[in-house]
């Protein structure tokens, strides 16, 4: 809301003489106890901070914590056994402020590379489109307004995946299984794929067996499969088929996904995981490293585990295995059946 005239800080003063548009608090944490606050105000536009905001802020707000704590620390070490005790502690904690400013770093690297090419575009086709939509058909238009919602999904689809991985690392990503009918939900996600295929690659889908109907989260599964999928497609080279293969039967639910794309190095196995980080062999293939440490995360939260087999130049499997039904949904003495998700992708 607009501070200035909300009755609440009427009679502020700082209020009445800065007029911020509107401002967030947030509370410095270390094991449950405040260290502090910071505070952020808008004088710019008006308008609320998002919970987006708030999320991404709170990731910096940890690291100051921690900065915080670490100069605390110093401050009370007063004899030999206290301050051993505290140096541990201190070390853990630079390690763990090292990780976040590593992971601030590629954060902010891959934000300023990542979304700077759609704003680009948006900025370009937007300006195009003022100055000469007047002499343009209806068709052109809609091609150019196309132009701009695809770069929009695109950075949607990035900032969901931040939001999604920082939920996962805060413990805070929700399961919520609900039946599911896996084939239309392949078929579905399928034609979402191939929108985006390039025009001399071809995606074939083949099934095997009957599906039963299983318990899964929806939105989670989509994010497994869906990233999955688009690696596949990214990283496979032009004029090649990529095989998508669902196979049913009583036991477990295979999702196979093959191509020929450029492997992973065996180096880049270990970290493959790991938020941020992409394989040195992507070359300028663009991506944020955030889509299988979400496939990951996803993948845990339904109970599961997830393998790598690849060969640089020759492709990747990946093999995930979920339980084909939620806890809550089978009886504690039965034995669930499992479903096991098998990708082939180049990186």
């Amino acid at each position: 809301y607009n501070l200035v005239t909300n009755s609440t800080f009427a009679d502020d003063i700082y209020i009445i003489k800065h007029q911020p548009k509107s401002a967030v608090c947030l509370p410095l944490l270390r094991k449950k106890n405040m260290i502090g606050m910071v505070y952020l105000e808008n004088n710019i536009i008006s308008g609320n901070f998002t919970n987006e905001h708030v999320e991404v802020l709170s990731l910096l707000c940890n690291q100051a914590a921690i900065s915080l704590e670490n100069a605390t620390l110093y401050q009370t070490l007063h004899d030999v056994q206290v301050r051993e005790r505290l140096e541990k502690q201190i070390r853990k904690s630079l390690e763990r402020e090292k990780e976040l400013t590593e992971l601030k770093s590629r954060f902010i690297s891959m934000t300023s590379h990542e979304f700077r090419t759609p704003l680009t575009s948006i900025m370009g086709v937007t300006e195009i489109f003022k100055y000469y939509s007047q002499n343009w058909n209806e068709e052109k238009k809609q091609n150019y307004l196309d132009r701009i919602q695809a770069n929009i999904k695109h950075m949607l689809h990035m900032l969901d995946d931040v939001l999604v991985v920082n939920k996962a690392n805060a413990g805070k990503l929700k399961f919520n299984p609900t039946p599911l009918n896996l084939l239309e939900f392949c078929r579905d996600l399928v034609e979402e794929i191939e929108l985006g295929l390039n025009t001399k690659q071809t995606l074939v889908f083949a099934i095997q067996g009957e599906c039963p109907e299983a318990e899964f989260d929806e939105q989670l599964l989509r994010h497994i499969l869906r990233n999955l999928l688009s690696n596949a497609t990214k990283y496979s080279p032009n004029e090649s088929t990529i095989n998508f293969d669902l196979i049913c039967n009583q036991e477990e639910v295979t999702f196979k996904v093959k191509d020929q794309g450029i492997g992973i190095p065996e180096e880049d196995q270990k970290q493959l995981f790991e938020s941020f980080h992409r394989c040195n062999n992507v070359g300028n293939i663009p991506g944020t490293g955030l889509g299988l440490a979400i496939v990951k995360q996803s993948v845990e939260v339904h109970g599961g585990e997830i393998t790598v087999n690849s060969q640089v130049g020759i492709g990747t499997t990946f093999t995930v295995t979920i339980p084909l039904y939620s806890p809550a949904a089978a009886p504690e003495q039965v034995q669930r059946p499992r479903a096991v998700c098998q990708l082939a992708v180049g990186s």
